[in-house]
């Protein structure tokens, strides 16, 4: 038998035998219930009056998490648990038994315990946040960037940075262009000891694959190399692609991506556009390469060919390293975060800080897949056996609970 399971059938013979009246449920709609109005039920929160009258449990709690009026809700529903006037579930008991709403001094300052919070510095610089993958490419989307909104500046200034010797870029004059663009994946990599972002690749989603629309660095060798692997990777790989003229156009093709030359699978991908086919290029350069063109951006001629390996069924077919490849399908990745949270050492009474990491961004929600995210986490950590709270697998099987909102089950 499971830890958690004897743990569950120890407690609810000791609630029998004293016959407490806040006997462990295990109904998975096992709501929490007061006793009747002359025993002070009247004297009730509206959230609380709220929970119980919709029958939702508290660990759906119905305020904001981290909010005033989130800790006071616990507490209530703690109290009338202690008098024996409160029902309560697994997961409320759980709750109960924890300092949840409680606060503690730690280095000076007051902290709420038992109450995950996403990891404090991250306005000062993106590695504050990815500092534990120093050196590798992280693909973020807006979701993710959503609390981080500070990333988008330090984007913006390598963009405004690589882009100033023609005056700019196109289309992000301000961080608040990189934030409102239609990028689908941010790839962000830290190669020094600045802790902001070295270089950037911006992609957005089209029904042809994952379209780069933008690529800058710092100007220093290193994240230069890296970038230039990194285009190399993406161009080769089934579902990247890219319009690139000049410098960009260099590095793609010379780490290998393959040049689109035809025309009838250029102009479908875009879309209608107006262009100037030309084949090989205008001015004589790059020569032995076919596909170039010419199209209006921002008012301005631009002279351009389309790499990679983007996804057109059978409208044709491209070279790649000397073969025939057949165009397929591509996806992105999504990274999780770091968390930390504040608990008292049971063998000390001392407060530690624990940190974690959090797969919340990818397990919030009540949807399908969110569930089966959270599920499939559950079983691979064994997160019905982690007990300790000192740990930080304890509190990454339960950040999406904690906070989320109306998730049911912990994981």
């Amino acid at each position: 038998m499971k830890p958690r399971a004897l743990k569950t059938l120890v407690r609810e013979e000791i609630d029998r035998l004293i016959g407490k009246n806040h006997t462990l449920s295990r109904q998975s709609q096992g709501v929490s219930k007061v006793l009747s109005s002359r025993d002070g039920s009247r004297n009730l929160s509206e959230g609380l009056k709220y929970h119980l009258k919709n029958r939702v449990p508290l660990s759906e709690n119905v305020y904001r998490p981290g909010t005033k009026e989130f800790f006071g809700l616990v507490n209530e529903a703690r109290r009338l648990w202690v008098e024996g006037k409160y029902a309560a579930t697994e997961e409320e008991y759980e709750i109960f038994e924890s300092d949840l709403g409680k606060w503690a001094m730690h280095e000076g300052r007051m902290v709420p315990l038992d109450f995950p919070m996403w990891d404090e510095g991250l306005n000062e610089s993106f590695a504050d946040h990815y500092g534990d993958q120093h050196g590798e490419w992280i693909e973020l989307s807006h979701d993710d960037l959503a609390d981080n909104p500070e990333v988008y500046d330090e984007v913006f200034s390598i963009i405004d940075q690589s882009y100033a010797y023609v005056g700019g870029h196109a289309n992000y004059k301000s961080a608040g262009d990189v934030r409102t663009s239609d990028t689908a994946v941010f790839a962000l990599i830290d190669v020094d000891d600045d802790r902001e972002v070295d270089a950037v690749r911006m992609n957005k989603r089209t029904e042809f694959g994952l379209k780069s629309i933008a690529s800058a660095t710092d100007g220093s060798q290193e994240a230069k190399s890296k970038l230039k692997d990194r285009i190399g990777k993406e161009l080769t790989s089934q579902g990247y692609y890219a319009e690139v003229s000049d410098a960009a156009a260099a590095v793609a093709l010379k780490k290998g991506a393959p040049p689109i030359s035809s025309e009838r699978v250029v102009r479908t991908i875009l879309g209608g556009k107006d262009i100037e086919w030309h084949g090989k290029h205008p001015d004589g350069k790059f020569p032995g390469t076919y596909g170039w063109y010419t199209r209006a951006i921002g008012g301005d001629p631009h002279t351009k060919i389309m790499v990679g390996l983007p996804n057109v069924g059978n409208l044709d077919e491209a070279k790649y390293k000397g073969r025939t490849v057949k165009l397929g399908k591509a996806g992105a990745s999504k990274s999780g975060g770091r968390a930390h949270v504040f608990v008292r050492d049971p063998k000390t009474g001392n407060i530690r800080k624990v940190s974690f990491g959090s797969s919340m961004p990818d397990a919030m929600g009540s949807g399908p897949k969110a569930k089966a995210r959270r599920k499939s986490f559950g079983e691979r950590h064994g997160c019905a056996d982690k007990t300790d709270k000192t740990k930080g697998g304890y509190w990454a099987c339960r950040t999406t609970k904690l906070f989320g909102r109306n998730i049911p089950g912990w994981w």
